[in-house]
């Protein structure tokens, strides 16, 4: 008896899921950031909004429930996420280009915490980018 289709379906399906998050996290950070450089505080709100309704990565074992797994990355979107909060878009810019610094140095601008626990596959698949 051979499970190898098991497998193989399994792993296309994380790809495409992990494919379609990526897509969907970088289409709402490039708006978050649009929403930001134009000053536009209720845009914003919903862009953030919009990244955090993602949820982890799909197969993730993060609880943050923020879209990265890493810590700092966590902290950074935290931050975007409280001075939005708070209506200070002046912070909420600084946070955010904060963001996108420490997630270009995490491994070359992917967010090594969570891609690397999926597959070599996803990692290609995933053409993660944060900035706008």
């Amino acid at each position: 008896m051979s499970v190898a289709g098991i497998g193989s379906t399994n792993v296309a399906a994380n790809v495409s899921a992990t494919s379609s998050y990526f897509a969907q996290r970088n289409a709402d950070a490039r708006q978050l950031h649009r929403a930001l450089q134009a000053g536009d505080l209720g845009h914003a709100q919903q862009a953030f909004q919009s990244l955090l309704s993602l949820g982890p990565l799909p197969g993730s074992s993060s609880t943050a429930g923020a879209p990265f797994s890493d810590p700092k990355l966590v902290s950074d979107f935290q931050a975007v996420g409280q001075a939005l909060q708070s209506g200070d878009l002046a912070s909420a810019k600084r946070a955010f280009n904060t963001l996108q610094q420490d997630y270009q140095s995490n491994a070359g601008g992917v967010d090594k915490g969570t891609i690397d626990k999926v597959s070599p596959d996803a990692r290609q698949a995933s053409g993660v980018n944060v900035n706008a």
